[in-house]
Order: structure tokens, then sequence, then C-alpha cells
């Protein structure tokens, strides 16, 4: 949706229905960006957006028992639970994108900042390098970062870009 040619609002969902514990999930999102009246080559963006992530098998093998010996590793009893909830992240970004001229060709900067807050989150143990789910939403999470991107023709007739990211979590 245009406001003018210079502010736009950009909305939607997605719709999931899971058949294996029947929850239907909605995940609304909304994304308002503008053009600056003073530099027209920067855009000016911010989101806000509700996501669920139904899980995937592995998620959904639970494991037996805590642990009394930390040098041992949980069992997997292969047992399923169908009750298991999607995950779900509620996300906030930020960003600019600014396009310039170098080297006589066009080129794009683009940096976003975020920060997402889990709910529903399936934790999970890492034995080395085998993970080991519980089969269980009982934890909450978050995730935040900052993105940069610049790209263009560095070599003339090759499109190409040099990307920076920079990301906490914490469950």
């Amino acid at each position: 949706w245009a406001f003018d040619t210079l502010r736009t609002l950009t909305y939607g969902a997605r719709v999931h229905h899971w058949s294996v514990n029947g929850q239907t999930v909605v995940s609304p999102r909304v994304q308002f960006s503008a053009i600056s009246r003073r530099h027209p080559n920067r855009v000016f963006k911010a989101a806000v957006g509700l996501y669920y992530q139904p899980p995937f098998y592995r998620e959904l093998r639970s494991t037996v028992g805590e642990r009394t010996d930390p040098s041992q590793p949980l069992v997997q009893t292969g047992v399923l639970n169908p009750e298991l909830r999607a995950q779900r992240s509620l996300h906030f970004i930020v960003g600019k994108d600014i396009t310039f001229q170098q080297f006589g060709r066009p080129f794009k900067l683009t940096t976003e900042a975020y920060y997402k807050y889990l709910t529903d989150v399936v934790p999970y143990d890492v034995d080395n390098v085998r993970l080991r789910y519980f089969a269980r939403n009982n934890a909450t999470a978050y995730a935040a970062g900052l993105d940069a991107r610049i790209s263009g023709e560095f070599v003339k007739g090759a499109e190409s870009w040099f990307s920076l990211g920079l990301l906490t979590t914490r469950e």
C-alpha cells in the first residue's frame, strides 16, 4: 500500500495448519519504508512480524531423565511428543538502504538491526556434534544483531558483495 511516492506499507500473513497436533497458526507481518525527501537515494525501513516454526521430526523425539553425571549422555527413547507446539518468535527490524555511484558503477549499502524474542522454544543438549532435543516447549530465547552488506560491480560486469553480520543469542 503506497501512501505516496515516498512511503509504502507492506503487510501480509502466513497461515499454517499442522495435522500432527491440530495446531493452526497465523504469522502476521508488516513493514513500513520511506524514501528520504532530502536524500532520495536513502530508504529507511522498519518491520515487525510474528513467526511460527513447527517442529521437525528430531525435535519431536524425547529424551529420558536428567543427567546426574555430566560426562554421561542423555538417553534418547525415540518416543514422539505429538503435543509439541510450534516455536514462535516476535521480530523487530530497522534498516537503511543507500544507493550510490562508485567507479562509475552503481552500488547499494544495506544495513539492518534486529531483535527477535522467541517463546515456546524446544531446548536441546549438545553432545560433541550430536543434538538431542527435549521435545518440550519449555524455554524462551532471544537473538539480536546487526547486518551490513555492500553490493555492486566491484569488478566491471560481475555483481558481487561484501557482508558483515554480528549476532548474539541466549536461551
